[in-house]
């Protein structure tokens, strides 16, 4: 759905993904966290389909904040964040695309999707990114086994 949206809208593509913290300012710890961390993959449930004027939620999906879910966010920042950090607002969602465009142009995209009602969660990466979504990159990658 996001490569086609890319395509549709010329938007810029990027890998399917539900932000747990941002941003990650000492990456050699977040990658000793995550590897000391018991991950497994995590089921996330859809909730509806949301769009915004905000670049990062153009259109989402929004996911439930499961206990699960909320454990697993709330582990990791208390574990990563560096001391004062910059307060992170966790809503959990599956951003579609990332573009301005007028409200009609969100509604009819949203109009036309169908999306699966679940989806696993089954890798946990560190990011780095920026305004220019074409430059970001993976910079550690877990793979999550049950």
């Amino acid at each position: 759905m996001i490569r086609d949206l890319s395509k549709e809208y010329d938007a810029p593509m990027f890998q399917p993904h539900c932000t747990l913290y941002s941003p990650v300012t000492d990456l050699e710890k977040a990658k000793d966290v995550l590897d000391s961390m018991e991950l497994h993959p995590i089921t996330v449930t859809k909730t509806g389909i949301g769009q915004s004027d905000v670049i990062w939620k153009t259109v989402f999906i929004k996911l439930q904040n499961s206990g699960e879910l909320s454990t697993l966010q709330r582990d990791i920042v208390s574990k990563i964040s560096a001391p004062n950090p910059t307060p992170y607002s966790f809503f959990p969602h599956i951003s579609l695309i990332y573009k301005k465009m007028p409200a009609e142009d969100k509604a009819s995209i949203i109009r036309k999707l169908d999306m699966k009602d679940s989806y696993v969660m089954d890798k946990i990466a560190i990011v780095k990114t920026g305004d220019n979504v074409e430059s970001w990159e993976s910079a550690y990658a877990k793979g999550l086994k049950s």
